[in-house]
């Protein structure tokens, strides 16, 4: 036999393809392709559902008819008096045009209608009205459940009778008829002009019609009702104000008349002469009080003069001389000094004569001055008297000229809305009266399916690539080659075999199958991983059991026996053996019952634990159970011993190891194994878990030759870009279908 040393984890090199992965995020649009084409049956499946439900809700949905009514407004009024200030007229702005629409939209009017046109006893606005038979199927569950809740529950504690007077009944279905009704009728609003469309949307066409007709007829005499309530409470008003101001006016009146009567001015003229009058006289005191004051204050000067013989000096200082002193006065201006006598002693004579009759004047002024002061005192006293009389009497004519002119207003204000109150127009019209419609409006059946048929697509589409970009399932060789780096040395499908015992009859009796190829391959690639020094000791293992690597062992195996080198497996799983399953119980066979326990124990010889099956042409070594600790079995000196004793007699040593992820039996066993064989099972393992058992022998400083991606399912695996043509290939040339 050839002696060889082990190869840790050597492995011939692989395809770029196949190693690659950059885990980049960015848009594959190949992927998404690969990816609606394989979930193609899931998306049409989906779409199908969603049209079926649409189909089914346009086959039981109750047909809708709609009417429209349009309303226009409008604020050119033809009132033969103008009431802007009592009833002013709708504006066209956009808040009043959104205001009009409130109005239009209101529960008030929808009161109305509903009273109108009886609508209480419709069975569509009184659902109390509708048969039993015409409630859904889903409404009656509903109402069941419901029923049977509020049968369990307590009753809550409420002080509210249990049953409703009629009249809170009557208006408790006279609330459910104006909500159903605010909800069938839509009021939208012209972006360019004052106009309303108001469309109602019934189970008949002729009610839609009705309805909306019937709106737009109760918001335009609303609005005549209320201008007609305006110009009512105005005209009440007014009168009320007219006969206070007609009882304000005749008072003011009679008090005029009576103050007019009791008066002594009856004008301004009269008081202006009086005013006059007291001027004239307050000037002549004042006069008199100058010449007392300039003659006490001269005569004293002059009648010195006089008697020093200076006649001409004293008579200069006469104030307002007469006109024979002034005359000589003037003859001696142009005299030189000393005057002479014949014009001096007459001008003396003059200056006594003057002072005597300005002692005279100031005499008859001082008996005068008192009186004209009494007399003044008199007529200032009659003249602010009649001042105040005079402004009493303004004040009167005032207030009473107020009170006529607002007496006058508000009486032609009252006469005017009389006479406009039988003149009221309403602010709105109806442009298009709602007409009768025979085709439904709803359900809308091609936007309904259309929308089905794109809404179902595109819910499946987003459900497809999102279920398919979030699993962690590893379906690909990249993504093997994303979470580890470690190549996929083979792909096996899924044998067409059914069962362990039928696993080995199929693979020595086709040996053309595309699973026995695909293990052929697994063999091809482990011995040319290195020709020199191909590996001898090769070790199956798995994260988890159900993915393959009992079967995966048995089939090397069995393929390295039809190569012509001699081959042993050895099954390491002590705690769940299979392999009896795979060539039969030994016992039942030859009567051997020794296996891999009995030989490390020292129970039995190699020769005797080891068990050739003659179908398969190779040489097991079953496994047997034991109370001790397995992984002290596999570390023992023993296990050694036998591996490195089974190099000399075989070329192929293949390993059945129990999953890492479940025992740690594996990566002591590893630790004898050229090459370790990780399997994992298509479309099943995933991520984490292939990431958590690689991590495993990382942390033993263990390396993994190659993983296999077992029970691939080959036409799957062609809907993701892989193995298509060489699978298709394989079936054409064995002439498999």
């Amino acid at each position: 036999m050839n002696e060889s040393k082990p190869l840790r984890g050597r492995v011939a090199r692989v395809p770029d393809h196949v190693t690659s992965g950059d885990g980049s995020s960015d848009l594959d649009f190949r992927a998404i392709a690969m990816t609606l084409r394989r979930r193609i049956w899931t998306i049409l499946l989906i779409t199908a559902m969603a049209v079926t439900f649409a189909v089914y809700r346009l086959s039981v949905a109750t047909p809708l008819y709609t009417s429209d009514a349009v309303v226009a407004l409008d604020s050119r009024k033809t009132n033969v008096v103008d009431l802007d200030s009592v009833v002013a007229g709708v504006q066209s702005d956009f808040s009043s045009v959104q205001l009009q629409a409130k109005i239009i939209g209101s529960r008030t009017l929808f009161e109305r209608v509903v009273k109108a046109l009886d609508l209480t006893n419709d069975p569509e606005f009184n659902p109390s009205l509708a048969a039993s038979d015409d409630v859904g199927i889903v409404r009656k569950v509903i109402g069941s459940v419901r029923l049977a809740i509020a049968a369990l529950l307590p009753a809550p504690a409420s002080d509210a009778p249990a049953s409703p007077s009629p009249e809170e009944a009557a208006r408790q279905t006279m609330i459910t008829a104006v909500d159903i009704l605010a909800a069938k009728v839509k009021v939208v609003t012209d972006d360019w002009a004052p106009v309303f469309t108001i469309s109602v949307q019934t189970q008949s066409a002729a009610k839609s019609a009705l309805i909306a007709n019937t709106v737009a007829e109760k918001y335009i005499l609303d609005q005549l009702e209320s201008k007609f309530a305006a110009t009512e409470q105005a005209t009440l008003w007014l009168s009320d104000r007219v006969a206070e101001l007609k009882v304000r006016l005749e008072t003011s009146e009679a008090r005029l008349a009576d103050y007019t009567a009791g008066s002594s001015v009856l004008s301004e003229e009269a008081l202006e002469a009086e005013n006059r009058q007291i001027k004239e006289l307050r000037d002549r005191v004042a006069r008199g009080r100058a010449q007392l004051d300039g003659l006490s204050g001269n005569r004293a000067e002059i009648e010195a003069l006089l008697a020093s013989g200076q006649a001409v000096e004293a008579a200069r200082l006469i104030q307002d001389p007469s006109q024979a002193l002034a005359s000589r006065l003037q003859r001696i201006a142009n005299l030189a000094r000393p005057y002479p006598a014949e014009h001096v002693e007459p001008i003396a004579a003059l200056v006594q004569l003057e002072l005597d009759r300005a002692a005279q004047r100031a005499d008859e002024a001082a008996q005068n001055l008192p009186l004209l002061e009494r007399t003044i005192a008199d007529l200032e006293a009659r003249r602010e008297a009649k001042s105040a009389d005079l402004i009493r009497l303004r004040e009167l004519e005032r207030e009473t000229e107020a009170t006529r002119t607002l007496y006058e207003y508000f009486l032609q204000r009252m006469n005017e809305i009389s006479v406009q109150q039988g003149l009221q127009e309403a602010d709105a019209r109806v442009l298009s009266s709602a007409v009768v419609r025979s085709a439904p409006t709803s359900p809308n059946k091609m936007a309904t399916l259309l929308l089905a048929i794109v809404g179902g697509g595109v819910f499946a589409v987003l459900y497809a690539l999102t279920s398919e970009f979030l699993t962690t399932r590893i379906r690909t060789r990249d993504d093997i080659a994303r979470i580890t780096g470690i190549p996929v040395i083979a792909e096996v499908p899924l044998a067409s075999a059914r069962g362990r015992k039928r696993l080995v009859n199929s693979l020595t009796q086709q040996p053309g199958s595309r699973f026995a190829e695909a293990i052929g391959n697994l063999h091809a690639t482990l011995m040319l991983s290195n020709v020199d020094s191909p590996p001898q000791v090769v070790m199956f293992n798995s994260a988890v059991p159900g993915d393959g690597k009992s079967s995966l062992s048995v089939s090397f195996a069995i393929m390295a026996a039809r190569t012509k080198r001699k081959a042993i497996l050895i099954e390491c799983d002590l705690r769940r053996p299979v392999m009896k399953e795979f060539f039969g119980d030994p016992a039942q066979k030859d009567g051997a019952t020794h296996g891999l326990i009995s030989y490390l124990g020292g129970e039995a010889q190699l020769e005797d634990a080891i068990h050739h099956d003659a179908q398969s042409g190779i040489d097991v070594m079953f496994a047997e159970r034991t109370r001790n600790y397995t992984m002290d079995v596999f570390s023992s000196e023993a296990f050694a011993r036998l591996i490195s004793e089974l190099r000399n007699y075989y070329d192929f040593i293949i390993l059945d190891t129990p999953p890492v992820l479940v025992v740690p039996d594996a990566r002591v066993i590893a630790s004898h194994a050229d090459a370790t064989v990780f399997a994992i099972r298509w479309n099943v393992s995933t991520r984490e878990v292939l990431r958590s058992a690689l991590q495993l022998y990382n942390h033993a400083d263990l390396s993994v030759t190659g993983i296999v991606m077992n029970q691939i399912n080959p036409k799957k695996l062609a809907r993701y870009g892989y193995g298509y043509y060489s699978y298709r290939s394989i079936d054409k040339y064995y002439g498999v279908r």
